[in-house]
Parts: C-alpha cells; sequence; structure tokens
C-alpha cells in the first residue's frame, strides 16, 4: 500500500486534535518531563534551544520554556521569515519578547533582528511534527519550512540536534513516505518513550 502525504497528515492530524483537554494536559506533564531528563543527559549541557508554541493539538512545550527560563538556558522560537518565502529563522525568546500572530495563527516573536539566533549558535530544535515512524522520519503540515531552512545550514560543522516531539498517536507502523530534501530526526520524544 503506497502512502499519500494528503491522507497521511488529514489522520494524525485528526489523531492529536482529537485528544480531550486532559489527555493533552497529561501528555504534556510527561513529555516535558522527559525533554528535561533527554537535555540533563546529553554530554554537553545545551546553551541554546529552539522550541515552539503549540497549535493545532500539537504537545504543548510551556513547561519546558519555563523550566528552561530557570535553568539559564537561551530559547528560541521559530519565526517565518517575511522575505524567503517557505522559510524560517530563530529568534530569542523571553517572557518579555513582544508577541503577534503571523498568517497561518500561529504566535511568534515580533520580528526583532537583534535577536535572531543563527542556525549553527543552536544546540537542540525541538520540532513538531504530524507523523513519525522507527527510521525517524517526520511528516510535518506540508510548507516543507523547516527543511528548507535546515538545507542551507545543513552541510556546516555545528548543526543543531534535531529532536521531534509528538503524541503517541502519531506514530505510523510504515515507512514514511520522503523527498530527497527531507532530513530525518536525530531523536523523538512521546510521553511513552524515547527514538
Amino acid at each position: 500500500m503506497t502512502l499519500n502525504k494528503p491522507e497521511l497528515r488529514k489522520q494524525f492530524r485528526t489523531n492529536r486534535q482529537t485528544l480531550s483537554e486532559l489527555e493533552q494536559n497529561n501528555a504534556s506533564r510527561l513529555l516535558n518531563s522527559k525533554i528535561q531528563q533527554y537535555c540533563s543527559s546529553l554530554s554537553s549541557q545545551p546553551k541554546v534551544i529552539a522550541a515552539y508554541l503549540a497549535n493545532d493539538g500539537e504537545p504543548s512545550l510551556t513547561p519546558f520554556i519555563h523550566w528552561g527560563w530557570e535553568n539559564e538556558m537561551h530559547l528560541a522560537l521559530p519565526v517565518i521569515h517575511p522575505f524567503t518565502k517557505g522559510c524560517i529563522f530563530f529568534q530569542r525568546y523571553q517572557s518579555s519578547t513582544i508577541m503577534h500572530y503571523n498568517k497561518f495563527g500561529i504566535e511568534e516573536p515580533k520580528l526583532n533582528c537583534h535577536s535572531l539566533v543563527p542556525f549553527h549558535n543552536i544546540d537542540i530544535i525541538l520540532m513538531p511534527l504530524v507523523a513519525f515512524d522507527d527510521n525517524k522520519n517526520r511528516l510535518g503540515m506540508g510548507g516543507g519550512f523547516y527543511d528548507k531552512s535546515l538545507a542551507l545550514t545543513w552541510k556546516r560543522k555545528h548543526r543543531p540536534k534535531l529532536v521531534g516531539i509528538a503524541h503517541t498517536n502519531q506514530y505510523c507502523d510504515q515507512r514514511l513516505p520522503c523527498e530527497s530534501w527531507d532530513i530525518p530526526l536525530d531523536n523523538i520524544i512521546t510521553p511513552d518513550y524515547l527514538i
């Protein structure tokens, strides 16, 4: 059976959207604890971590973000690039950061050129996803924002660890369809396990 990306997106978005508020909160609590453990277990403590603000049923990283601030980590959030179509960049995120909603209705920092964080300065990127498989392939929302943006810096010596964040019900037991430009994840964290 050939897996069709639009059908997969619809199925797995529905999976995460239909979780009750209680299920979302429990998943968020477990996930955030696992992400903290993951960051603490690395041989070199991460100094800059790119996160995201949950949308469309994605797991919330708000508890992790507060933990990061308490532990003096520098956090960044994705911002849609105003000039390069289909790309994002990362901007420093603090409790005082001025926010706005982008064209997709997702909250992001208001553009501030003094707060940009180059990809090569980021240690870990926590990435939302629609579905994942055993090979650490990630199916996103379909815009290719992360893949296009990462491709620009992927050959550098220092590159960030890519960690997919998902609900357990976003797992696909078959290999997801991949394109040549798709960048696989280094790890995936769900409430139940770490790949």
